[in-house]
């Protein structure tokens, strides 16, 4: 499983589309996100997760605040996005299933 709380992801988004994946590239990387995302949070914050449309825009904006181009910026979303490799995403396919299950003949159950 991959480590959305470290660097793994950025070094893996690096090495797909063939750039510098060298520790000190990543490195950098990573602590310009963690400054951009101190300062972003505020701004989007509960606005993320409300739709797939916002939650793109809202990641696309925090990757490329520092500075990284379109090609990188896809390849870290669909990292981010995997949900394989994003441990917030670890109990998706329990909590769909679940979500499905308790959908009636009727519609939804409350």
């Amino acid at each position: 499983m991959g480590d959305l709380e470290g660097t793994s992801w950025i070094e893996r988004s690096l090495t797909q589309i063939g750039r510098d994946a060298r520790p000190a590239e990543v490195e950098r990387i990573s602590a310009a996100l963690n400054a951009a995302g101190e300062r972003l949070t505020s701004q989007w914050a509960g606005q993320a997760d409300l739709s797939a449309v916002a939650h793109r825009k809202s990641c696309l904006r925090w990757v490329t605040a520092v500075g990284v181009d379109g090609a990188l910026a896809e390849a870290m979303y669909e990292a981010l996005c995997d949900a394989a490799d994003n441990v917030c995403a670890i109990d998706v396919e329990t909590t769909l299933g679940v979500a499905q299950g308790s959908r009636g003949e009727g519609g939804d159950r409350q």
